[in-house]
């Protein structure tokens, strides 16, 4: 009876601790000194994508990126010879697994030693995925980078804007002192035939040295063109001041058209030798609450992919007066729309359900991060309770829609140095 007792508690208590073994949140696998798995529980499966039967056949080397795995090893078999190793009862380490498709991603490990009743031991490994602390961690970085370049541009933006409004207002000037001074050319050759042929004479030979006639042809043309070119130079410095947020979280009313007008401006060098963008604003938008430096760094990014896609599509032979991004904007009481459409090469249907997934990218090395579409989906969903999708037909182009709450709690003013007009 009392062994009965003794087997039902015993088999009670290793039912507890499988229970607790299954329900810790991190990866547990436990491997003998071949890196054979021998124990492991329904996390690490799920963290390497395993299922329970395959998983039992594996070895650690199989969850980890080669040059790690021979490491490991390495340092396991120092461990058992007494000599000193880097990994066994050193604390936590960040390394690269190997997931069952082959796919890499950051985790952190932590390795200790266990005998068993043989007297051989055992490596209990504690792992934990930290693919999306690391993206966490990347979009600090790249905040941080935008609140300095950020501040920088606008300061930039700043200082250029009185010196080129001096230039603006000097070519005004000159082009109102020129027109006084051909007037009174022109009251000149109106005046030569009454003067004596020797005078006459000597006047034309001073208009003709001087080279008067061309510089009253082309003058007006090239005040004309430097003041175009000085009223871009102000358009875009204006742009960026209205680009260039404080990195806060605050949502504050702004003017969603003006807005992304300004982000059109400040990304012309990049979209330009591809593609036009054609703007379809609904005139009539009432003030957006949202948070204006992520907003537009959202608007950014897809402008940015979308002229990707195009330039993909075109190859070597940029074509832009034929293909266009075209952003829209149309309102209800309840939400506000944002359509950003290309004529680009479109996305693949086995990869439009991924192309949200952090680091997922189909572009070249040094093209694509795999984090804009990303970083897009967490501002747009998560920091302002909207929402991202996307409609897209391969070799045709690709929709990307932003729905956005009109009706938001604790909206905050502008900072007392900005307009509502972003």
């Amino acid at each position: 009876r009392r062994a009965e007792e003794a087997e039902q508690q015993s088999t009670a208590a290793a039912r507890q601790l499988d229970a607790i073994f299954n329900s810790v949140a991190d990866g547990l696998l436990t491997v003998d000194a071949d890196g054979e798995i021998v124990a492991f529980n329904k996390s690490a499966c799920s963290i390497f994508g395993y299922d329970r039967q395959t998983i039992r056949h594996k070895k650690i080397g199989d969850c980890l990126q080669h040059a790690t795995a021979v490491k490991y090893m390495q340092d396991i078999q120092d461990f058992i010879g007494g000599g000193v190793n880097n990994l066994v009862d050193a604390g936590p380490q960040e390394i690269t697994g190997v997931k069952s498709d082959g796919g890499e991603f950051p985790v952190e490990l932590a390795v200790t030693s266990v005998l068993r009743e043989d007297g051989h031991p055992v490596f209990v490994n504690v792992i934990r995925d930290i693919a999306y602390r690391k993206n966490l961690e990347r979009q600090l970085v790249q905040a941080q980078k935008m609140e300095a370049l950020g501040s920088l541009s606008s300061g930039i933006a700043h200082e250029i804007n009185t010196p080129t409004q001096y230039v603006r207002d000097n070519i005004k000037f000159l082009n109102d002192a020129f027109q006084a001074y051909d007037g009174f050319y022109r009251d000149i050759e109106s005046l030569k035939a009454g003067l004596p042929d020797a005078a006459r004479e000597s006047v034309d030979k001073s208009a003709e040295k001087q080279d008067i006639a061309f510089f009253s042809g082309e003058t007006p043309q090239a005040l004309e063109q430097s003041l175009e070119g000085v009223g871009r130079i102000i358009e875009i410095v204006g742009a960026i001041r209205g680009f260039s947020y404080p990195a806060t979280e605050d949502i504050v009313y702004i003017d969603l058209n003006e807005a992304l007008k300004n982000t059109v401006i400040v990304s012309r060098n990049q979209w330009k030798p591809f593609t036009q963008i054609k703007m379809e604003f609904d005139d009539s938008l009432p003030p957006v609450p949202c948070i204006p430096g992520k907003l537009t760094q959202v608007i950014l990014n897809l402008i940015v992919n979308a002229t990707h896609a195009i330039e993909e599509k075109t190859g070597d032979a940029p074509d832009p007066d034929n293909n266009a991004i075209t952003i829209s904007t149309a309102a209800t009481k309840k939400r506000v729309t944002i359509r950003v459409a290309d004529t680009g090469c479109g996305i693949p249907k086995e990869n439009m359900s991924k192309i949200f997934n952090p680091f997922f990218t189909t572009k070249e090395v040094g093209k694509g991060t795999g984090q804009g579409l990303s970083i897009s989906y967490d501002i747009v969903v998560k920091k302002h309770g909207g929402a991202l999708t996307v409609e897209s037909e391969p070799g045709k182009g690709t929709t990307f829609i932003i729905d956005l709450p009109m009706e938001v709690e604790n909206v905050k003013p502008l900072p007392k140095n900005r307009k509502a007009t972003a």
